[in-house]
């Protein structure tokens, strides 16, 4: 039986803990790169992600040309793992608990 909180969705990033950069701050990182020419190194420790992410956001085509290449092996299946996915959505349903239960307040 699916959890109750399963059909409510929480509806800003700003709570929403899967989001590791706000939509603003993918902006700005194409921004910084692109017009002011910050390096893919400098951004990621200013905003505390990986190389990989920036390089995505800086330069979109390489983002498709990754998500066409990994589609071409098989897809996300080949690393998904079950027990981690459950543990993780345990945590995401209690996470959505506590948020609706303080909102309903």
């Amino acid at each position: 039986m699916p959890a109750l909180v399963d059909n409510i969705t929480v509806g800003s990033p700003f709570l929403d803990r899967r989001v590791k950069l706000l939509p603003c701050q993918r902006e700005r990182i194409y921004q910084m790169h692109h017009a002011e020419g910050f390096g893919i190194r400098e951004l990621a420790r200013i905003f505390k992600v990986d190389k990989r992410r920036i390089q995505f956001i800086a330069y979109p085509e390489r983002h498709l040309k990754n998500l066409e290449d990994r589609r071409a092996r098989g897809g996300s299946v080949r690393y998904y793992a079950t027990s981690k996915n459950t543990e993780a959505m345990a945590k995401h349903r209690a996470h959505k608990k506590d948020i609706l239960s303080k909102r309903s307040k």
